[in-house]
């Protein structure tokens, strides 16, 4: 086992894993090398282990160790397991000749697996009862049970059948949109909706497939740019969810992306209010459906929420709401985000791009630094270069002459080694190193200008508006002449 590999598993741990993991670790008693080990990689030093002897075997144990008590810990928040854990006991009960006691647990089992539509649990359920029925069918079941449960295991071969088959269908759809980009002409439009016709054709689709096709659907309207028509198929989602009692852990995911999607698709079309609307139901499902802070839903739910909240109010140019509303939640949201997670970098980087852009510098580079800090590897990498590419801006407005050389040097270094081919990244690091110890002139702005435009008509080019506002970046340069 190669250390790197047990070190970046121990420092992706969250706090809770790290907590539970030290603890089942500790459970060995006498010399405990393993808790030594993961100690040591927790915060790694330049000081060596006290003992060299076997340290690769007991590296490896420890890996897998880990990875044992990381099975364990998620086990207590997957309903799944804990469904196939009773069905397990039940059969054990099944083997003692326990069958009242056995029906008990795998009744249960069904009525949680019915309104999750497990249908492997399912599956397993009605054997465990046809068993019962075809061995112990005085005793314990009344006539027609068996009859019942065939039936209704015929009936969850063919719903399996066709969830596979939409399955198939899905990913035969985002494996072109992977392969070959998004559809460029009507014959590739006409197969992906031709993909859609075959989903909707499938019949006893379950209520998941359902929520799944016409968010599909929307997605492929929304690349056409038939946005009313997204709009439509997304409306058709939620009002399946208001009919049909479908909230659980499992399916809530499905809820997200849709609010999402319709709150996306209705800004597209200038409906501001109608997505702000519909966007705030996620911050209400936190409550309304009793989702336990610091819990995987709450992240995705906020994260969704907060990042959508940010592009809406950008399109809308409401940068005052930005900065004193927006801004603070996500300061206190942040607190509570785990450090390894994508959206922790991208908050991150927002709160600096928008302090800076309200001008206030201070507090920009502050943010900045603070995601500078992370560890590179954790940190997405556009992520990486843009904050990179703002701190030397932040910088050359704040008049850092000294730290600013140095800073750009590096940034330079580390720009040509991503191998990005932004050409408008190599354009400011150039124009920044040129204008660090002279007076920038109106005829500079000019030539810069001139040069950003003319960049940005690239579409490859363009994408780097998404990080950084270059209108708000000459304007600031303007004040300073």
């Amino acid at each position: 086992m190669k250390i790197n590999k047990l070190q970046e598993l121990i420092q992706s741990l969250s706090r809770n894993e790290k907590i539970y993991v030290k603890r089942e670790l500790e459970a060995f008693k006498k010399e405990n090398k393993y808790v030594q080990v993961f100690n040591y990689y927790l915060k790694p030093t330049t000081k060596k282990l006290s003992f060299q002897k076997d340290i690769s075997v007991i590296k490896s144990q420890l890996f897998k160790l880990i990875l044992k008590h990381l099975r364990q810990f998620h086990a207590k928040s997957n309903s799944d397991f804990t469904l196939q854990n009773q069905l397990q006991e039940a059969d054990i009960l099944i083997k003692k000749n326990l069958i009242k006691e056995a029906k008990k647990i795998v009744n249960k089992t069904i009525i949680i697996a019915n309104e999750q539509e497990n249908f492997l649990v399912l599956q397993k359920a009605y054997l465990s009862l046809f068993k019962i029925a075809s061995t112990h069918n005085f005793l314990y079941c009344k006539k027609g049970d068996l009859e019942e449960y065939y039936n209704q295991l015929k009936n969850i071969q063919n719903k399996t059948s066709n969830e596979f088959t939409h399955r198939y269908l899905s990913l035969k759809l985002f494996y072109n949109h992977c392969k070959f980009g998004e559809p460029r002409n009507k014959k590739e439009f006409a197969f992906y909706h031709k993909i859609c016709d075959e989903l909707n054709q499938i019949p006893h689709l379950t209520l998941r497939g359902k929520y799944v096709y016409f968010n599909i659907n929307s997605f492929i309207y929304g690349l056409d740019e038939n946005y009313k028509a997204s709009e439509n198929a997304l409306k058709n989602a939620l009002e399946l969810f208001n009919t049909n009692k479908f909230f659980t852990s499992n399916n809530l995911d499905i809820y997200i992306a849709v609010v999402n999607n319709l709150s996306f698709f209705l800004a597209y079309q200038n409906k501001f209010s109608k997505a702000d609307e519909v966007i705030n139901r996620l911050e209400v499902a936190i409550t309304e459906y009793k989702i336990p802070i610091k819990s995987a839903l709450y992240y995705t739910i906020n994260n969704q929420f907060l990042s959508f909240k940010l592009f809406l109010y950008y399109k809308e140019n409401k940068n005052e709401e930005i900065i004193t509303t927006l801004l603070p939640k996500i300061e206190n949201y942040l607190k509570l985000l785990p450090n390894n997670d994508w959206y922790h970098f991208y908050f991150l980087y927002y709160l600096a791009r928008f302090n800076y852009e309200a001008s206030r510098l201070p507090i920009a580079l502050k943010w900045i630094n603070v995601l500078l800090q992370i560890n590179a590897k954790e940190v997405a990498l556009h992520i990486q270069c843009f904050a990179t590419l703002l701190k030397a801006i932040i910088l050359f407005e704040l008049n850092e002459t000294d730290q600013l050389e140095y800073f750009i040097k590096n940034t330079s270094y580390f720009l040509n080694k991503q191998q990005r081919n932004f050409k408008i990244e190599t354009e400011i690091i150039i124009f920044l190193k040129t204008s660090i110890k002279r007076q920038l002139t109106q005829n500079d702005m000019d030539k810069l200008s001139k040069k950003i435009a003319t960049l940005l008509k690239d579409t490859h080019e363009k994408r780097a508006t998404d990080f950084i506002n270059f209108d708000i970046w000459l304007n600031h340069l303007m004040n300073m002449i």
